[in-house]
């Protein structure tokens, strides 16, 4: 069974409302997805279901209950099945990681990243990302960053860097050298030094300050990073929510001023 992108844009948002699905009419389920009823009813045919109210009825059942066992992806896997792992991995991802999370560490890393003048993200390759989206999340609570993701330029931040900064690393497999070398230097300036990772016992949780442990087990399948990705992403959110509270006004204000800027 195939979708196209406007069929696999409704199974989305019917896997992320399951328990709202079976109280819409056809007509109510197209206008929240920015389709037609029509559309509506050839998805629910091409699904296998009789009617719309037999869609309706069996639906949540059927995705909720639809293997998914393994985060494991198969050959040729139908969209059902894909629909309702993924939604499991974050789901469950997410669930890990609030779990294992200690409050404690947590809280410290926020009151150094609140005291902090900038903030500086070391990550290498995909992890990249991460750390180009925390700076921008960074900027929208009023904290100046800087990404480091090349090996030189990480060992000469470190050699730059002051106490009144703050630095993040980001890996999942704790084995770059030169980052490893980058976190022991800044440490030894007395610069707060924040691994990102996911384990408490690995080179880097032990070469920061603080670790915050993101759970991730590796397996020979690439998707199984999205564990770490999502538990990462879910410690960044954290703080930046933190650091946006914490200087409510003047966050506010320099959305403001950038908007003016951008737009003028």
């Amino acid at each position: 069974m195939k979708l196209n992108a406007n069929e696999e844009r409704i199974m989305i948002y019917i896997s992320e409302h399951l328990e709202e699905i079976p109280y819409l009419s056809s007509r109510e389920l197209a206008k929240r997805v920015y389709s037609n009823p029509t559309s509506i009813m050839r998805l629910v045919k091409k699904l296998g279901f009789v009617s719309y109210n037999d869609f309706k009825v069996n639906i949540v059942s059927t995705l909720k209950d639809h293997p998914a066992i393994t985060k494991e992806i198969q050959s040729n896997e139908d969209v059902l099945s894909l629909v309702s792992k993924v939604a499991k991995i974050q789901t469950q991802a997410l669930q890990q990681t609030k779990e294992t999370l200690n409050t404690m560490i947590l809280q410290q890393v926020l009151t150094c990243l609140k005291k902090a003048g900038s903030i500086d993200l070391y990550a290498n390759d995909t992890n990249a990302s991460l750390a180009q989206y925390a700076k921008h999340l960074f900027f929208l609570a009023g904290k100046l960053s800087h990404v480091y993701d090349q090996d030189d330029l990480q060992l000469q931040a470190s050699l730059l860097s002051t106490p009144d900064q703050a630095a993040i690393f980001i890996s999942k497999y704790a084995k770059n050298s030169h980052l490893l070398t980058a976190a022991r230097q800044l440490r030894q300036a007395g610069v707060p030094t924040i691994a990102l990772t996911s384990s408490a016992d690995n080179p880097l949780a032990k070469a920061c300050q603080f670790h915050l442990v993101v759970p991730f087990a590796f397996t020979h399948q690439k998707i199984s990073e999205l564990d770490f990705y999502i538990g990462a992403q879910y410690y960044l959110h954290l703080c930046y929510v933190y650091l946006y509270s914490q200087s409510y006004e003047q966050a506010l204000q320099l959305e403001k001023d950038f908007d003016l800027l951008f737009w003028k």
